[in-house]
């Protein structure tokens, strides 16, 4: 009987993760692609697909086609060494290096993210600040639903 409970409460528990994913998701691709095509970027669309929304973001942000693509690659490259650590690498030795790597990278990733969503906030908000502060004391996971709240608001 325990193992019935134990099993429904962690399935309760993956399907709200998984649920609360799922909206994190729309509503960041929704927001963003409101801003892109508001900021008239003709990628707006990418906004719905995986890294390349991260695209879309350094465009917004940063106004530059060049950090816009070291958004995207720094992104990718993430993924890469998480998917080679997680189901190719089998030595225990490269594991130990490659997470070193892997946290040199996600820190630069989310710093990157942290700055183009700050510059987004600046564009878009009166409380650029504190959504900031915010956002990095949740470890980024308001920030979809800051950049949805923001979408309508008239560019300062």
């Amino acid at each position: 009987m325990e193992w019935g409970i134990a099993i429904f409460i962690l399935t309760m528990v993956l399907i709200i993760f998984f649920t609360a994913g799922v909206l994190s998701y729309v509503f960041y691709s929704v927001g963003l692609y409101k801003i892109g095509k508001r900021e008239e970027e003709s990628s707006y669309p990418f906004a719905w697909i995986p890294y390349l929304n991260q695209y879309l973001l350094g465009k917004i942000a940063f106004k530059s086609k060049v950090q816009a693509i070291i958004m995207l690659i720094i992104n990718i490259l993430d993924m890469l060494l998480y998917t080679y650590a997680i189901f190719i690498c089998k030595d225990i030795y490269v594991l130990r290096i490659l997470s070193i790597a892997i946290f040199v990278v996600s820190f630069i990733v989310s710093i990157y993210s942290f700055i183009a969503r700050y510059k987004i906030y600046n564009k878009y908000s009166k409380s650029t600040i504190i959504m900031l502060v915010i956002d990095i004391l949740s470890f980024g996971l308001l920030g979809p639903i800051f950049i949805f709240a923001i979408r309508n608001n008239e560019k300062k």
